[in-house]
């Protein structure tokens, strides 16, 4: 069942970055209805960080993203918050463009909605794909299957994508 969740895990990343890719703009196309187009909406320059939870939509207010640099585990943080008091956080021990399973040391999601925190709990599943590092921006997709023990709830993270996160060298 295991191996199951993580395939379709990889299929989803993998369906979403191909949405993605095929909804890029041809740099050729003499489409003189849309005149309106900056850098600043180019997917390789936007930056976003988004996701289902739970069949509802999250979307980090993008002048909230931060990083930092957590000594003791030796993770890289990427915290997300809407703006609403939601929170979701990425921790990775290494940047290298790569699929990292999510774990209880290396590859960290959690989600924070108010003051509940959803983490992997006891059965940490879910993926981070990194598909870009470049010029100190992280780029990529996610998911996960949260728990929090003080509700004994769970949460599911679906759809998940980090677009152009920078952080210091």
């Amino acid at each position: 069942m295991k191996y199951l969740k993580f395939i379709f895990s990889i299929l989803t990343a993998f369906l979403l970055t191909l949405t993605i890719q095929s909804c890029k703009k041809d740099k050729n196309s003499d489409d003189s209805a849309d005149t309106t187009e900056t850098s600043t909406t180019n997917e390789s320059t936007y930056k976003a960080f988004t996701a289902t939870v739970n069949g509802f939509a999250f979307a980090a207010d993008t002048s909230l993203i931060s990083y930092s640099f957590d000594s003791n585990s030796n993770l890289h943080v990427f915290s997300a918050p809407d703006g609403l008091g939601n929170v979701m956080k990425i921790s990775l021990a290494t940047l290298l463009v790569n699929t990292h399973t999510v774990d209880f040391d290396n590859t960290i999601v959690t989600y924070q909605n108010g003051t509940l925190v959803f983490d992997g709990a006891n059965n940490p599943q879910g993926v981070v794909v990194i598909t870009s590092n470049q010029n100190n921006k992280i780029s990529g997709t996610y998911s996960a299957s949260l728990f929090n023990f003080d509700t004994a709830t769970s949460t599911n993270v679906a759809s998940g994508l980090f677009n152009n996160i920078p952080y210091p060298n």
